[in-house]
C-alpha cells in the first residue's frame, strides 16, 4: 500500500484490513477491520478525516475526499463502487454506492439506502432507508435493495480481502514460469502494458472534472465517433469527449447534408459508440427535427438518446436558452452550439460560412452564449467564428467552450474524427487538419486485394482449412462408391 503523512497527520490500517499496493492513503485516513481499498482508489483526508468502517469496501479507482469542514465518513458494511466519487459525505451503515456514482458534500445514505451507478447526488440531500437515489441529477426513487443483499456483497470482500491480504505477491518473467512462457516480445509485453494500465487508471469524465479543466486552463479534447472502431480509437486514444454527431449524415450514411439522418438513425449509430466507451463523456447530438417543435417534442427526443443510446449529455444547434432548460429541467445536461449551425446553415446561414465577423454579429453570438450559459449549458460549441471573438466569448463564460474553426484560446478543440483521420475526402474545412489520409490507405488495401484475387494469388496455403489426414480419401471413395 502507498500511505503518505501530511504533516502530523498520516493515515491507520487496522492489521486485518486489506489495502492494494496501488492504492493511495493520505493525510488522516482511517481504515477500520476487514475493510478493504482496492487498486487505483485514492483517499485524500487532507482538510478533515476520511473514515473506512468495519468490513466495507471501496472498490477500484475510487476517490474519497473530506470537504472543509466536513469529513468523508463510510459506515460498517459499506459497498463503493469502482470509480465512485465521494467528497464530504456520511454514508451509514449497509449501504450500496453503485459504481461511477458522485455523492457532492453534505449528502447523507442513511442505512438501507443506496446510489445507482453514474448517479449525481447533488449537495445536501438525504436518501432514506428504502430510497434508491438515481439519475443525473438524482431523483430518490422507492427501492427493494434488503439490507441482507448488501451485507452478503460487503462479506464477499471481507472474504477476498482476506485471500488478497494472505496470498498477494508481485511476480516478474524469471520469477515465475507461467510468465517466462509466454511468448511475446519485451517491446510489445511493455506496450500492452502501458496501454491497459493507462485504462485501468483513467476516470470517466464527468461534468464536475469538466468545469475543473475548465478552472485550471487543462485542454479538453473531443472528437466524434459513429460506431465500436471509431470509439474504441477515441477511449485508447484517452480523449475527454465523443461527440455521436449528425456529421455521420454525410460522413457515414452518405447524404448531402445533416438534415436528412433522422433519430431513429442516430440511435443506432450512438449505441455502437457507446459500446466502445468507457471513459470519455458520451454526447448525443439532437439531429433536424427532433427538437425544435415544443420542448416536450425536445425532452423526448432527448430522453431516448439516453435511455436507448446511453449517452450522459445531449447537445443541440442554436440560440435557444428556453429549450435548453426545459430538457435540463427534465434531468438532462445539455451542451450548447453557436456560430455555425450547419442544420440550418443552407436555408438561413447562407451556406457554410464564418460566422460573428462584424461587431453586431459578435455581440449577439457573446450574448447567445452567456443565455445559454444562465440556462443551465455545461459547455457551449463554437464553430468557425473569428479567433478573437472565441477568445473572449471564452474568458467571458464560466463553462466550457469547445472551438472548432474558433481559434486556439477555447477550453477545448474538437474535429470530425472522419476527417482528422482523412477518410472523408468529399471536401476539406478551413479549420481541418487532416492527421492520417486512411482513405487512401483503404484504397490501396482493397485494390491490393481485388488485385491478388484476380491473380489467384489470394487465398494462399495459410489461408486454408484442411480435412484430418485420411478423410479426404474416403470422402473420394464415397463418391465413387455411389457411382
Amino acid at each position: 500500500m502507498t500511505l503518505y503523512a501530511l504533516g502530523e497527520l498520516a493515515p491507520k490500517v487496522h492489521p486485518t484490513a486489506f489495502v492494494h499496493p496501488t492504492a493511495q492513503l493520505i493525510g488522516d485516513v482511517l481504515v477500520h477491520a476487514e475493510a478493504s481499498v482496492w487498486p487505483g482508489a485514492v483517499l485524500r483526508a487532507d482538510f478533515n478525516r476520511i473514515e473506512i468502517g468495519e468490513g466495507s469496501s471501496v472498490q477500484d479507482n475510487a476517490v474519497l475526499h473530506p470537504r472543509s469542514p466536513r469529513p468523508t465518513t463510510i459506515g460498517r458494511d459499506c459497498v463503493v463502487g469502482h470509480l465512485a466519487h465521494l467528497e464530504g459525505v456520511l454514508v451509514e451503515d449497509t449501504v450500496l454506492i453503485g459504481s461511477g456514482a458522485i455523492v457532492l458534500e453534505e449528502a447523507c445514505v442513511r442505512t438501507g439506502g443506496s446510489v445507482a451507478a453514474g448517479a449525481v447526488v447533488l449537495v445536501g440531500t438525504e436518501v432514506r432507508a428504502g430510497r434508491r437515489a438515481q439519475g443525473v441529477p438524482a431523483e430518490l426513487v422507492a427501492c427493494d435493495l434488503h439490507l441482507e443483499a448488501i451485507r452478503a456483497g460487503a462479506q464477499k470482500y471481507r472474504n477476498l480481502g482476506r485471500r488478497y491480504r494472505e496470498q498477494l505477491t508481485a511476480i516478474t518473467p524469471s520469477s515465475h514460469p507461467a510468465v517466462s512462457s509466454i511468448s511475446v516480445s519485451q517491446e510489445e509485453r511493455s506496450a500492452r502494458m502501458q496501454s491497459a494500465g493507462r485504462t485501468a487508471q483513467r476516470r470517466p469524465v464527468t461534468l464536475p472534472l469538466l468545469a475543473e479543466k475548465k478552472r485550471l486552463g487543462e485542454p479538453i479534447v473531443m472528437v466524434t465517433a459513429y460506431d465500436l472502431p471509431s470509439a474504441q480509437a477515441a477511449e485508447e486514444a484517452e480523449v475527454d469527449l465523443v461527440l455521436a454527431g449528425d456529421t455521420a449524415a454525410m460522413t457515414v450514411l452518405g447524404y448531402p447534408s445533416t438534415v436528412a439522418v433522422t433519430l431513429e438513425e442516430m440511435l443506432v449509430l450512438t449505441k455502437a459508440a457507446r459500446r466502445g466507451l468507457r471513459t470519455p463523456l458520451l454526447i448525443g447530438d439532437l439531429p433536424f427535427g427532433s427538437y425544435e417543435r415544443s420542448h416536450e417534442h425536445a425532452i423526448t427526443s432527448a430522453q431516448r438518446l439516453v435511455k436507448e443510446a446511453g449517452c450522459d449529455v445531449v447537445k443541440f444547434e442554436g440560440p435557444s436558452p428556453e429549450r435548453a432548460r426545459a430538457i435540463i429541467a427534465a434531468g438532462i445536461p445539455v451542451m450548447g452550439h453557436l456560430g455555425l449551425t450547419p442544420q440550418t446553415a443552407g436555408a438561413l446561414g447562407g451556406g457554410f460560412k464564418a460566422q460573428a465577423r462584424s461587431s453586431t454579429a459578435a455581440r449577439r453570438l457573446l450574448e447567445d452564449a452567456q443565455e445559454l450559459e444562465r440556462a443551465g449549458c455545461f459547455a457551449v460549441v463554437l464553430e468557425a467564428v473569428p479567433a478573437e471573438v472565441a477568445a473572449l466569448v471564452s474568458e467571458r463564460l464560466e463553462i466550457p467552450t469547445i472551438g472548432i474553426g474558433a481559434g486556439p484560446d477555447t477550453d477545448g478543440q474538437v474535429l470530425v474524427l472522419n476527417d482528422l483521420l482523412g477518410i472523408f475526402e468529399e471536401f476539406e474545412p478551413r479549420f481541418v487538419k487532416r492527421y492520417a489520409r486512411l482513405r487512401r490507405e483503404m484504397v490501396g488495401a482493397v485494390s491490393a486485394f481485388a488485385d491478388e484475387v484476380r491473380a489467384r494469388r489470394f487465398p494462399g496455403e495459410q489461408h486454408c482449412y484442411t480435412m484430418a489426414p485420411g478423410e479426404q480419401e474416403q470422402f473420394l471413395a464415397s463418391l465413387e462408391n455411389d457411382g
